[in-house]
């Protein structure tokens, strides 16, 4: 699936998938206009949203941007619920970025993310993508930009998460390092890597793995996938949320 857009160079574009969540994307938008100042802009995918909050929303943020253009939001609705894997891949087609974000609707930022993932990304041409340190908003680590493939008996494998469920103040966190795999949000990779590479279909993965899926095949073509500990964002799931766990 190619890309529709010609490439602005500089720009980052930031994906964001909707789906009847209008005070989380809400949140997501106002915390990204407040804390990211390199050139970019919002595709928000919807994916066929039935909610007319959700909509009302959707049409509020449409060709929103700051005072001096940064931050244009374009709004995709489509017809259909695809999932999130397919989804991202045909929210990519609309972006014109040289880098490319994927987030989701229940995150927000902390100041100097974005310029933390470039900074990542500027250390070496083969290093692909880099995930941020996503944290629960109680200060719990969801996971640390990424994690590593442990096998077991020589045919399973399990995908674990660096310092998860470790506090975002723990002093032994890890540092910046190469991951087996990155998480499909809270990640940056370039757009000439991403014209190579595929998020996957719901067909193939109704319940999760695609991330990994897209990881492997980054690696497949020899770049370098890695943690950037420096960048986070709070993923605001249920159950760690500060306002939850205080009511739990």
């Amino acid at each position: 699936m190619g890309f529709r857009e010609r490439q602005v160079d500089g720009l980052t574009s930031i994906v964001i998938l909707s789906y009847n969540r209008p005070e989380n994307l809400r949140r997501n938008i106002e915390s990204l206009y407040a804390s990211t100042n390199k050139p970019f802009e919002v595709i928000l995918f919807d994916n066929a949203s039935p909610y007319n909050e959700t909509h009302d929303l959707l049409t509020e943020l449409e060709g929103r941007t700051r005072a001096n253009g940064n931050g244009l939001v374009k709004i995709v609705r489509n017809n259909e619920n695809v999932g999130c894997s397919a989804g991202r891949q045909q929210a990519l087609t609309y972006t014109r970025g040289e880098f490319i974000v994927t987030m989701d609707d229940d995150m927000t930022y902390k100041e100097g993310w974005l310029d933390a993932l470039h900074e990542r990304l500027e250390q070496d041409p083969m290093i692909a993508a880099a995930m941020c340190k996503t944290v629960f908003p109680n200060g719990i680590i969801q996971v640390n930009g990424g994690g590593y493939i442990e096998q077991e008996h020589s045919r399973l494998v399990n995908f674990i998460p660096l310092d998860h469920y470790k506090s975002e103040n723990d002093p032994q966190l890890t540092d910046e390092q190469d991951c087996d795999w990155i998480g499909g949000g809270a990640t940056i990779v370039r757009r000439s890597v991403a014209e190579q590479v595929e998020h996957k279909s719901k067909e193939i993965y109704l319940n999760g793995y695609e991330d990994y899926d897209y990881s492997l095949q980054i690696r497949k073509l020899g770049y370098r996938i890695v943690n950037c500990p420096t960048a986070t964002v709070y993923h605001h799931h249920f159950g760690h949320d500060l306002k939850e766990s205080a009511e739990l």
